[in-house]
């Protein structure tokens, strides 16, 4: 392998803190990271205690190498601890910021989506579609990490072309075409991922700081609050949002009962907000009876229907930002949260709810 190398990064514990540090070295002058790339990686340091600084040297201890190939992508394990990880990138991929982000996220212990043990419940693999040299890659591994689950926004979700002959789709999400259309669109760690790094890294930081809602403790040395994930608040993660229309409703908060009841609205922009929750903690059904937009929203900003219908609030949740009806989601959970954000002011939505 024609190799040339990119970056060197080291990875040193902290045994007094219990803080890992990811270290970066430029090898040279014309090769090092770009701004965004610098922006994105800081970004990681401020949602985990992982931190980067740049040096000189290649490592030959424990941490990462970043080599170039001029043939593949892969990531090479050390066999014993006080060796580096290496990993291989083609220019192209390595110029490509979720592809870097998704190698370094192998390095970093991150799972792939589709080589979850629990992938069958949320994916549908067409094998007949995958080439040969890619079907490795699609085999699921016996065990996923403790306490997490598949994540829908996770930077280790490739997209559904991935490995396919003649550019054929590889796999759909059991919620097809809802989450398909969203899927490698994002090129950044989601807030799952970096709950995932912290609870791997920064374990035992702040014994005393009660996270909700998916929530997880910052990576400040004080414990001050925890990190939230989108549309939740408070030092805990214990609020949602306040709405900012008077068309959103009176109304924030609604119990769900056996009885069919409605949330819905007209003539809106918003942002509206509402949490449902159920009596003697039973999961509630929601249908979208029907979703009107007045104008194109994307869901790669806060536009769109986000749907937080997982027992996991940490999990990416589902947006919807297309016209819609009668669309019924998986029975899961007995929270749920709504977040309505359109574009333009006549948006309408009609929300069914009960408890089952």
């Amino acid at each position: 392998m024609n190799k040339k190398l990119f970056f060197y990064f080291l990875l040193l514990l902290c045994l007094k803190c219990n803080i890992t540090f990811l270290v970066l070295f430029p090898h040279k002058p014309a090769l090092n990271l770009t701004k965004k790339q610098e922006e994105e990686f800081g970004f990681i340091s401020s949602q985990t205690c992982l931190k980067f600084n740049k040096k000189t040297r290649r490592i030959r201890g424990a941490g990462i190498n970043i080599l170039k190939s001029s043939t593949v992508n892969k990531v090479s394990f050390p066999k014993h601890r006080n060796q580096p990880t290496n990993i291989y990138l083609k220019q192209s991929n390595f110029d490509d910021i979720r592809s870097l982000k998704y190698h370094v996220g192998l390095a970093l212990g991150l799972i792939p989506e589709l080589q979850r043990a629990d992938r069958d419940k949320y994916v549908k693999i067409f094998w007949r579609n995958i080439k040969s040299k890619s079907k490795s890659y699609f085999k699921n591994k016996k065990q996923s990490p403790p306490s997490t689950t598949f994540d829908f926004g996770s930077i280790m979700l490739v997209g559904p072309k991935y490995g396919g002959v003649n550019g054929r789709i590889t796999y759909k999400t059991k919620l097809y075409p809802y989450y398909d259309s969203l899927v490698y669109k994002t090129k950044v760690f989601s807030h799952y991922n970096f709950k995932t790094l912290s609870n791997t890294y920064c374990q035992n930081r702040c014994p005393k700081l009660e996270c909700k809602n998916g929530g997880y403790p910052s990576s400040s040395r004080h414990c001050e609050k925890c990190i939230c994930n989108y549309f939740f608040t408070g030092t805990n993660c214990e609020n949602i949002l306040t709405s900012r229309s008077k068309r959103c409703g009176n109304s924030q908060y609604y119990n769900a009962s056996s009885t069919i009841q409605y949330l819905n609205s007209s003539r809106l922009q918003g942002p509206c907000y509402y949490w449902i929750s159920s009596q003697n903690n039973r999961n509630i059904k929601i249908t979208v009876e029907r979703l009107y937009f007045d104008e194109v929203v994307t869901c790669t900003s806060d536009k769109g229907l986000f749907i937080y219908y997982r027992k996991d609030m940490g999990l990416t949740p589902l947006c919807i930002f297309k016209n819609v009806t009668k669309f019924t989601l998986p029975v899961v959970s007995s929270k749920i949260y709504i977040i309505f954000y359109g574009s333009g002011l006549y948006n309408s939505f009609n929300i069914s709810y009960q408890s089952v």
